[in-house]
């Protein structure tokens, strides 16, 4: 019960912060050091909408997809005015995320490290599992629309 409240007056409040910050920034009145936060959550805001008038489709095949997939355009705008700049952990090559993936993939797959696999790791932004992943001796390749083909190919000391 306290956990629940205590969580629900942190999102309350940090919402609050937003607003506060969007209100200060279009009277002008925010200092110059907070405009690019501002401008972010003001994208933040014009995504949403965008996206949640989207639906998640199921096909036949067993894949989950939005309907109507966004074109290349406004993906590109998506992550240039929104993604990079909102992620508070891009600067840690795995992040908790990763390590939540990789318990998956070993849950539903137990003998999955057992062999070594060539791994292609579509849409794998940071590459977070990938490295993950090298620590078990697999051949990984990261595609991602930011950064596309690029190798896994340097060995787990290196970094």
């Amino acid at each position: 019960m306290i956990r629940k409240f205590i969580k629900s007056t942190i999102s309350k409040r940090k919402k609050l912060l937003i607003h506060l910050l969007i209100f200060l920034f279009k009277i002008r009145l925010l200092p110059k050091e907070f405009h690019k936060r501002a401008l972010v959550e003001l994208n933040i805001k014009k995504h949403k909408k965008y996206f949640n008038n989207l639906k998640l489709t199921y096909n036949n095949q067993g894949f989950y997809f939005v309907d109507p997939m966004p074109d290349e355009n406004y993906l590109k705008t998506y992550y240039e005015e929104t993604y990079w700049d909102n992620r508070q952990d891009i600067n840690y090559p795995v992040r908790n995320r990763d390590t939540q993936h990789y318990e998956q993939l070993c849950k539903y797959y137990p003998d999955f490290n057992s062999s070594k696999k060539r791994i292609l790791n579509f849409g794998s932004g940071h590459g977070g599992i990938s490295f993950l992943l090298a620590l078990k001796n697999h051949d990984i390749c990261n595609y991602d629309f930011k950064f596309p083909k690029k190798n896994f190919e340097k060995k787990m000391e290196q970094y």
